[in-house]
């Protein structure tokens, strides 16, 4: 089986990983701090901006390694940005220049459970609301559960009606886009069901990536 980038999450192996990205990028950081204060003049550029840029790739390091070990964006995400990936946002944005025609959007929302019940009467009400005529018992024989409730929550309203149901707190989220070379099947839908971490296996290039938090 195929590991999952779930699978490696809050790892002591990735959180191994991250401690030591973080000490490559403070030392790098602390070698460019002596090498700008140690310049006198122009002909010291050259120096600076090699200094400069190994500081940029050590935290760029550091970023992959927070994402990895935590699914976090780190707050030097943006040293990502140099004029090549701007030209390329660009062409991606006009539609040019894309190497992928398959693209999976895959969300993970978690959430504190607060009171099943709460959300099983929201499950309820928004039974009624997709089926207003039906006979009113049935919304409770329906939802006799968290499972249906939540089901009904996300048919009326989408994954986004979980975030301001009651008796959930919403804490995280990510959301990723991959570019990728093939697609899931219809006859693979059974079998990934049973086995959800196949569903985020492959190959992929990232497209975007987003990680929110709501609470801790």
């Amino acid at each position: 089986m195929t590991d999952s980038w779930e699978d490696h999450l809050w790892t002591d192996a990735t959180r191994t990983t991250y401690l030591e990205a973080g000490e490559a990028a403070i030392e790098a950081l602390r070698s460019h701090l002596s090498t700008v204060a140690a310049t006198s003049s122009d002909a010291d550029e050259p120096r600076i901006d090699d200094s400069a840029e190994t500081v940029r790739l050590a935290f760029l390091a550091l970023s992959d390694a927070e994402f990895n070990f935590s699914s976090t964006l780190a707050p030097f995400s943006l040293l990502e940005l140099d004029e090549d990936d701007a030209d390329d946002d660009h062409e991606h944005a006009d539609g040019e220049d894309v190497s992928h025609d398959k693209i999976s959007i895959m969300v993970r929302r978690d959430f504190r459970l607060t009171s099943e019940s709460d959300v099983i009467a929201a499950g309820r009400t928004a039974y009624g609301k997709i089926s207003p005529d039906e006979a009113p018992e049935l919304p409770d024989e329906d939802v006799d559960g968290l499972g249906r409730a939540l089901y009904q929550i996300v048919h009326a309203g989408g994954i986004d009606a979980l975030s301001a149901t009651a008796g959930i707190e919403p804490v995280t989220g990510v959301i990723l886009a991959l570019g990728r070379e093939e697609l899931m099947e219809a006859d693979d839908l059974d079998d990934l069901l049973e086995d959800p971490a196949e569903i985020f296996a492959g190959e992929g290039e990232i497209l975007y990536s987003l990680a929110e938090v709501w609470s801790d």
